[in-house]
């Protein structure tokens, strides 16, 4: 009791010098009674504030830029590792540290990188380049829905539509026509092929003037980043393409693909930059945004809800969290991590349905090479090629993989009559294998869908649930009267209604896991699956939950990517 009130009357004592000398170097504005703004916000002599408010208002994350309150609070400052030291020794011997070494290695590495992988992206406005194939000149003629891009640079046929053709002949038409750089020497090191000379005329488009060198590629990646794109509404404007975003936004992006996918892609970030200089128009960032985090959570689902590969091969494209375990391939029953058992089956053929530009199919079947994947949807995109010539240019192919991409197909039609496509489809000039029949749903299947309207989210998961199969969804728009029984919604905002349906839908299909995007990203965030056992843990220790705050590349041997 002694003890405390000295201690009291210690810090008591110790408060009130503080407040003096705080007093004496407050300067506030003369002949006004009112006190000083910050923006917004009032600020008061530090005499009146109670030590707790004090440091608080000295803390980092209250201050005006980054990491200003912590500096001031130390004479030595590694803005590096973001560390301070109040001795010059501990500063040195932080310098000759590993840890030290470590982080200006990945500083060097991310510039260099940055600067091999996406070369027009360090552009204050990025140089395009058409695809000038024939057949790109024969489309071009033949249409008259073009997609008009908004931005001034732009080549003349930038807007050009990709070919539609067998896969060797689109091929060797791009090859023909796309006269790019050999491979590169930077300092030293040897890069891979780059864009840089992006029209051989040049037009000034790729001068040192017009790169623009204030963009950080260096910091890691945070989930709150989502809030600097431009935005409309509540999510990422839709419009937003990645040709007119700023530089440093574009550095950004890259260093989000780097972070999350870098560990076992790192050639993401080249898909990305062929795709944004060939087929600028498709580049929106919304959409790849929503359709990387909705691959994120599916390919796991899919590795949560199959069989273990009992020849324990583990490759690039399909790492197995089995921790060195082999399992018998007719054994239903695997054990995780945790040392529990989970009722898991073979995943053969992934179905995109109403997949759009199909880019969720591409990323899963490059994802997943071994795996059939088949998108479908009621109309032919030519975005779907665009993004599949990036894969199939930039790409590395798997193992003894013919081409990169090959288990890949497309199918026009709808959805519902995807059996009697099955039995009766037949190969033409635009099929993107060599496949005769498109193969019926099984319990081997997975169907994922990702914002399909109204009642298609019903059909996928009815579909899925009569051949036994595994589902996902991540609904767009759900009408109350198919799950609510008529009860009328009223006075309720977009949002929580939203966050209603997909309570009611979860519940109406048994739902084995629900997940979300982040909100940034689209306002329909939610993704609902089913068809697989979670076990009884109550979803706590599967790898689909492991710490869902931090991207893969930062937890060892759980990439679940």
């Amino acid at each position: 009791m002694i003890q405390s009130r000295k201690r009291r009357a210690f810090y008591k004592a110790k408060d009130r010098r503080q407040a003096k000398i705080d007093d004496s170097n407050h300067q506030t504005v003369d002949n006004n009674d009112s006190p000083p703004l910050h923006g917004n916000r009032i600020v008061l002599p530090p005499s009146v504030l109670s030590r707790s408010e004090r440091s608080r208002s000295n803390h980092p994350n209250n201050s005006s830029n980054g990491n200003d309150g912590r500096r001031r609070h130390h004479k030595y400052f590694c803005h590096q590792c973001n560390a301070g030291f109040q001795r010059q020794k501990n500063l040195k011997e932080h310098l000759d540290g590993r840890k030290h070494k470590k982080v200006v290695l990945e500083w060097e590495s991310a510039a260099r990188d940055y600067a091999s992988e996406a070369p027009s992206w360090r552009h204050r406005t990025q140089p395009t380049r058409n695809s000038n194939t024939n057949a790109n000149n024969n489309a071009i003629a033949n249409t008259n829905t073009n997609t008009t891009c908004q931005v001034a640079t732009l080549v003349a046929n930038a807007n050009a539509r990709p070919a539609i053709l067998p896969e060797q002949q689109r091929q060797q038409n791009h090859d023909a026509a796309t006269n790019e750089t050999p491979n590169e020497t930077i300092n030293g090191d040897t890069n891979r092929k780059t864009n840089n000379s992006i029209d051989s005329n040049n037009n000034g488009i790729n001068d040192d003037d017009d790169v623009d060198d204030d963009i950080d590629v260096r910091s890691s990646w945070k989930k709150t980043e989502f809030k600097d794109f431009p935005h409309r509404s509540s999510c990422i404007d839709h419009s937003l393409l990645i040709s007119t975003l700023s530089p440093q936004l574009r550095a950004r992006f890259w260093r989000y693909l780097r972070d999350t996918f870098g560990d076992h892609y790192p050639e993401l970030a080249s898909i990305f930059h062929h795709a944004s200089v060939h087929y600028p128009q498709y580049m929106r960032v919304k959409e790849l945004f929503e359709n990387l985090e909705a691959f994120r959570i599916v390919s796991r689902i899919v590795l949560l809800s199959q069989e273990q590969d009992s020849s324990g091969a583990k490759n690039k494209h399909e790492k197995r969290n089995n921790n060195g375990n082999d399992n018998d391939v007719n054994n239903s029953r695997t054990t995780n991590k945790k040392g529990r058992n989970n009722n898991t089956k073979n995943i053969d053929v992934i179905y995109d349905l109403a997949c759009g530009h199909g880019l969720l199919g591409i990323l899963l079947a490059y994802r997943f090479p071994t795996k059939k994947v088949v998108c479908v949807d009621l109309q032919e995109r030519e975005s779907f090629y665009a993004f599949k010539e990036a894969f199939v240019t930039k790409g590395e192919a798997y193992r003894d993989q013919p081409t990169i991409l090959s288990n890949l197909q497309y199918l026009e039609a709808d959805m519902r009559s995807l059996e009697q496509h099955g039995n009766n489809h037949e190969h033409d000039a635009t099929a993107t294998t060599t496949a005769t029949a498109i193969p019926l749903p099984t319990p081997s299947s997975f169907l994922v869908a990702v914002h399909a309207c109204n009642e298609a989210n019903k059909y996928v998961v009815e579909m899925a649930k009569n051949a036994g199969a595994t589902w996902a969804v991540m609904p767009c728009c759900i009408r109350s009267k198919l799950y609510l029984n008529g009860a009328p919604i009223m006075d309720v905002d977009s949002q929580v209604r939203y966050q209603l349906l997909c309570g009611a839908f979860a519940e109406a299909n048994n739902a084995s896991v629900i997940r979300s995007v982040p909100r940034d990203v689209t306002a329909r965030p939610i993704l609902i699956a089913g068809g697989f056992n979670m076990a009884a843990n109550n979803n706590k220790n599967n790898d689909i939950d492991i710490d869902d705050d931090c991207h893969p590349a930062a937890r060892e041997n759980k990439d679940g990517l």
